[in-house]
């Protein structure tokens, strides 16, 4: 009689213990299984998030750049007066007239923190008298630290003297235009309402459609500057400046309530005046 063949068994009971490890792969498997869209969104999400933070880096690193290569043009000018010699104080007889010249030569191209704020310091001290004021301040040390703050917010400086006028027996006044660049830094510094978060940071991800179509603009204020002089001290005891800068804002916005938008909480008033705010 033929023997019967050996019934056949599954691999389960031959390996009992392989069983088991697949069951409890299957049974990780199937607890740890998301649907495809809850894949995708999860991994859409942290993308973003890399993407943002990405983009704050390279702003803030695009800022710093732009905050160095205008440190660096504002010492390029004040290497140009030390080039030339440019003689500290009024050289010939002191007078309102080569006060006021001497004045607009010297911080035509603004001021930095470097090699030409100690010769501004002692040409002020030698040509105003303690108590100059510009109308808000006092001192010629309040005088540099004006042109410190517009120097440090806006770029490309450049005030043109164009006229000068003599008005009543001890002032004369200047006719002026002063043009200036908006940058990334102005906006940032001088209208810190107009970002997305309205903290003027340098981490901005939007920019406001206003902050837009300022940045990068250069514009040109007409202005005036009139010199108060003391004839017993021979020293300047008055000098106020105004310049328009209203009309560029306008001619570049095209919309008075968009400029109402962009001076209101601005830390420059619409006569060019640095606000109190501004003072660090």
């Amino acid at each position: 009689m033929l023997a019967k063949p050996p019934r056949w068994r599954s691999h389960s009971t031959i390996y009992p213990c392989c069983a088991t490890r697949d069951t409890q792969r299957e049974n990780i498997t199937s607890t740890n299984t998301e649907s495809p869209f809850a894949t995708r969104e999860r991994e859409r999400e942290r993308h973003r998030l890399n993407q943002e933070r990405y983009r704050a880096r390279q702003k803030k690193r695009i800022t710093d750049l732009e905050d160095d290569v205008r440190r660096l043009a504002n010492e390029i000018e004040n290497l140009k007066f030390e080039l030339h010699g440019v003689p500290i104080g009024v050289t010939s007889k002191q007078t309102v007239w080569n006060v006021a010249t001497e004045y607009f030569r010297l911080f035509q191209y603004g001021l930095s923190a470097g090699a030409l704020h100690g010769y501004a310091l002692s040409f002020l001290q030698k040509t105003m008298s303690p108590d100059v004021t510009d109308g808000l301040e006092y001192g010629p040390e309040s005088l540099l630290e004006n042109w410190r703050l517009i120097s440090l917010l806006f770029d490309g400086i450049d005030v043109r003297l164009h006229q000068l006028v003599e008005v009543g027996e001890k002032s004369v006044v200047a006719t002026t235009t002063t043009s200036i660049t908006i940058s990334k830094h102005t906006v940032l510094r001088v209208f810190p309402h107009l970002d997305s978060d309205g903290t003027g940071g340098a981490d901005v991800v939007r920019w406001s459609p206003l902050s837009v179509k300022l940045r990068s603009r250069a514009i040109t204020l007409r202005g005036s500057v009139r010199f108060d002089w003391d004839n017993k001290c021979e020293r300047v005891i008055g000098i106020y400046s105004q310049s328009d800068l209203l009309t560029p804002l306008l001619s570049l916005l095209g919309d008075l309530d968009c400029v109402a938008r962009v001076l209101d909480g601005a830390l420059v008033t619409s006569e060019f005046r640095i606000s109190m705010k501004a003072r660090f």
